[in-house]
């Protein structure tokens, strides 16, 4: 992942908790510069919150509790331990495929695995 990518995910999780997810994603994406770099990023994901119309306290409180931490770790860690190291990452048929690829590619791709190619 990029840097700050755990937290980025722990504000995804609570924009998601207070109604605003897509919004607060799309916008993450679009300002990733202001605070993917940061020590500490909380103050900018806030400031993005805020910006999409979320709460600001309700936020803080959010990402202070941390709710998805334990699921975002074991994530993070399985991603590791399969040797993940792109996203998107997808298995077809065990084949790993890194990247986002053209359509017709991973058309390609099922039809070969399901004994069409």
């Amino acid at each position: 992942g990029f840097r700050n990518s755990e937290e980025g995910a722990r504000a995804g999780q609570c924009s998601a908790v207070l109604g605003a997810f897509w919004e607060m994603h799309d916008l993450m994406f679009r300002r990733r510069g202001e605070w993917e770099g940061l020590r500490n990023p909380e103050d900018s994901l806030a400031r993005i919150a805020v910006d999409v119309g979320l709460d600001e306290a309700l936020f803080r409180e959010c990402y202070d509790e941390n709710p998805a931490r334990d699921r975002t770790r074991a994530a993070n860690r399985a991603a590791q331990d399969d040797g993940i190291r792109a996203t998107p990452t997808f298995f077809i048929n065990g084949f790993r495929v890194q990247g986002a690829l053209p359509a017709d590619v991973f058309a390609e791709l099922i039809e070969s695995a399901r004994g069409g190619g």
